[in-house]
């Protein structure tokens, strides 16, 4: 009898602890789920997953080349190289007949003898050219103006002007763009003297004016005792004028003689030889 209870108890115990086990494996298990993220941030054998989009994905702006030139900008660069070669031609022009007609005044004014209708011919010429001149001047101011005008807009539109590479896309120097930058810079010097030589020539005209106004000498040596104050004023205000023009085409000179320098040195520098510029 005492064994039959010792078993009764423990089967008790056995279907006690049964009952306690039970419940905790009929509790139904997680299953780990896929979203569609993680499955696209899966990568295929052999491939490189892409770069997750973030504050610290670097911006495609920094990644990219320089923006090309518009349409626009380009057009503008285009109409802004040839307004400025308009104006540069037109005052180029100008002071070569400038420089003409103070010829042929040296040539009129000179003593040696003439023949009996050279004089004449002369003086017509002189007039022809002097009218000339201030059409010339006056289409070198209209143009010049335009240049400015197409400046004022790309300050506005803050367009980019068009510069030529010293280098080619493989590395090597850009001979092409050493020689065009070259005989432009010549360009300017031959202009600069030109022009120098232009104002020189008032500068002399003015100051024998002058003398003339101011009892000095007239242009054949004799004394003058004529004197107009306002006149003198008036000619001293434009010596100032052109004074000051010489001192500035001066410094503008100076200048591209220094870029022209600098142009040959890089040149030179990137295994260019001197005569190739030429």
């Amino acid at each position: 009898m005492k064994n039959q209870i010792t078993h009764c108890s423990v089967a008790l115990c056995l279907a006690a602890g049964l009952l306690t086990i039970a419940p905790a494996q009929s509790r139904p298990r997680a299953v780990p789920t896929l979203t569609s993220e993680d499955v696209n941030a899966a990568s295929e054998p052999g491939e490189t997953a892409a770069p997750a989009k973030g504050k610290f994905a670097k911006p495609a702006a920094q990644t990219a080349a320089a923006p090309a030139q518009s349409k626009d900008e380009s057009d503008w660069n285009d109409r802004l190289s040839k307004a400025q070669e308009k104006a540069a031609g037109l005052e180029r022009r100008a002071d070569s007949v400038e420089l003409e007609i103070a010829r042929l005044r040296n040539q009129l004014f000179d003593p040696t003898p003439k023949d009996a209708g050279a004089g004449n011919e002369i003086s017509a010429r002189m007039t022809q050219l002097s009218r000339q001149l201030q059409s010339l001047r006056e289409e070198a101011k209209q143009a010049q103006a335009e240049v400015e005008a197409l400046k004022q807009e790309g300050k506005e539109k803050q367009y980019r002007l068009t510069e030529g590479s010293a280098k080619l896309p493989d590395g090597s120097p850009n001979l092409s763009y050493f020689q065009s930058r070259q005989a432009e810079l010549a360009q300017e010097l031959r202009d600069a003297d030109q022009r120098m030589e232009v104002i020189q020539l008032r500068i002399n005209d003015l100051n024998t004016r002058i003398r003339k106004n101011s009892g000095g000498v007239d242009e054949k040596g004799r004394t003058s005792n004529t004197s107009d104050a306002f006149a003198i004023r008036r000619l001293k205000t434009a010596l100032q004028e052109e004074q000051k023009k010489l001192e500035e085409i001066q410094k503008k000179k100076a200048e591209t003689t220094r870029k022209l320098e600098e142009l040959r040195r890089q040149a030179i520098n990137a295994g260019i030889r001197p005569g190739d510029l030429n």
